[in-house]
């Protein structure tokens, strides 16, 4: 886990913050991260479900953006012999 302040001194603010956090295990991974002030959020998931086979995925969620502000991205990765 971590995070990030930026503070302004002339305004005497915050100007901007970031946290994340995640998990590791042997067969898979989880993580979450809060960017740009809360504004963006994206999570992200990846597993080894055989010695042959990988699978992850990866959400990202925009509430500043003008159009969508909600992206997916999957994939798998697996040895043929």
């Amino acid at each position: 886990m971590g995070g990030e302040a930026a503070y302004n001194v002339n305004d005497g603010s915050i100007s901007r913050f970031a946290a994340a956090i995640g998990y590791s295990a042997r067969e898979y991974g989880i993580t979450c991260h809060a960017l740009n002030s809360g504004n963006t959020y994206t999570g992200s998931y990846y597993h080894r479900v055989s010695k042959d086979t990988e699978v992850g995925a990866k959400a990202l969620y925009d509430a500043k953006a003008t159009q969508g502000g909600v992206a997916l991205e999957v994939g798998t990765k697996t040895y043929v012999y």
